[in-house]
């Protein structure tokens, strides 16, 4: 036996052909994980299912039966069955499988049921739902009785009612976690040492809860600087500017600051403009260039002008600025609007208001004015 297997290595070592070593490598993964033991080396049925019924590529396939071995796909189906049920597509799945492949080996009533009952005893839409999982898929790993359920006590403690636990849940489901809330805990603490009130607190951990869940050495900083900038900490706009620093690098303040620079505004028009609208330098540069441009070259407004208002910014060109303006030079063609009424108040006065003062109080000198500015609207969509 012994020669025969030397006399095989030695055919071997003569051999100029290199893949006749590869038979003697150890094999990393076990063939039977990926491919059954016919002679046409069809993918096994656990890799089939993955890419069959997860809409998942090879490689993605190969990926989840690394970081979760499944041994059948019974357990597997009952999950995505699950989900499917509960209003998830093809797409949230793909995404929710990839995230986390664990959560295939889930024990659909003892583990995902409970979980799912308990959002929807919020008040939470299954659509809902299916959203926040797939961002957050990591939460379905979580104890529904040691963890989320006392996490959502304990920021109702926060935040004072059930219904803002929920609005803060439907902007993220890392609330319901302890390591999450003690972040926002902390940041909060900050806030309260600078005299912000407790509803302004509220309002914005309600309202962004991501605001709140950085480091509290960046937070601190961010806090003192908006002070510094003249911010009244009672101030509804304190809040907005500590939100909108932290959604921002300290480049991206830079950037935006170039961007208006090169739009005509001096640098004390834009922290003018920043105080009184602080989400002013939140907007995409696309958005800014578009929106300036049409107010300046369609509307004949000024750089500086447009400084002075600058929550116009921050609406859709299609879907209000545009579809308002043409109410507005209609109106004024007609001379049933003076041409000196601030554009900007028509811009950013609600929906009913403007219908009410703009369109439908004039709908007997222009009746055809709704139908031309709905259809506008329309356009947007």
């Amino acid at each position: 036996m012994f020669q025969f297997l030397h006399k095989k290595l030695l055919q071997i070592t003569h051999s100029k052909n290199p893949s006749t070593y590869f038979h003697l490598l150890p094999n990393p993964y076990p063939k039977s994980l990926f491919y059954s033991s016919t002679p046409t080396c069809t993918p096994s049925p656990i890799l089939s299912f993955l890419i069959n019924s997860c809409g998942l590529n090879q490689e993605s396939a190969l990926s989840v039966v690394k970081k979760a071995p499944l041994k059948t796909i019974e357990k597997a189906d009952s999950v995505l069955s699950f989900f499917r049920a509960h209003g998830f597509s093809e797409t949230q799945i793909s995404t929710l499988i990839t995230r986390y492949p664990k959560l295939l080996l889930s024990k659909v009533d003892k583990t995902l049921k409970p979980k799912f009952q308990f959002l929807l005893g919020l008040g939470l839409p299954c659509s809902h739902i299916a959203r926040l999982i797939t961002s957050h898929p990591y939460i379905l790993s979580r104890s529904l009785k040691k963890q989320i359920i006392p996490a959502y006590h304990q920021f109702k403690s926060l935040v004072g009612s059930d219904e803002n636990v929920v609005r803060a849940i439907k902007s993220t489901l890392c609330v319901l976690t302890f390591d999450y809330q003690k972040r926002i805990i902390s940041n909060v603490s900050i806030l309260m040492k600078h005299k912000v009130p407790h509803s302004r607190i509220v309002k914005l951990v309600v309202g962004n809860p991501r605001a709140l869940k950085g480091k509290s050495l960046r937070f601190s900083g961010i806090v003192k600087a908006v002070e510094g900038m003249g911010f009244d900490p009672s101030g509804s706009g304190f809040a907005k500017a500590v939100l909108a620093f932290t959604m921002m690098s300290k480049s991206g303040w830079e950037g935006k600051m170039e961007v208006y620079r090169r739009l005509g505004w001096s640098d004390s028009e834009i922290l003018a403009a920043f105080k009184k609208q602080p989400m002013c330098m939140i907007s995409s540069e696309k958005k800014i260039r578009k929106g300036m441009d049409y107010f300046v070259n369609e509307m004949g407004m000024t750089p500086s002008v447009i400084s002075q208002c600058p929550n116009i910014i921050l609406h859709s060109l299609e879907k209000r600025v545009i579809p308002r303006h043409f109410v507005r030079q209609v109106l004024t063609s007609r001379n049933l609007v003076s041409e000196n009424y601030s554009i900007s108040v028509m811009m950013i006065m609600s929906e009913k208001n403007f219908l009410d003062r703009f369109v439908t109080k004039y709908e007997e000198q222009v009746p055809e004015l709704l139908m031309d500015y709905r259809s506008r609207m329309q356009l947007a969509r």
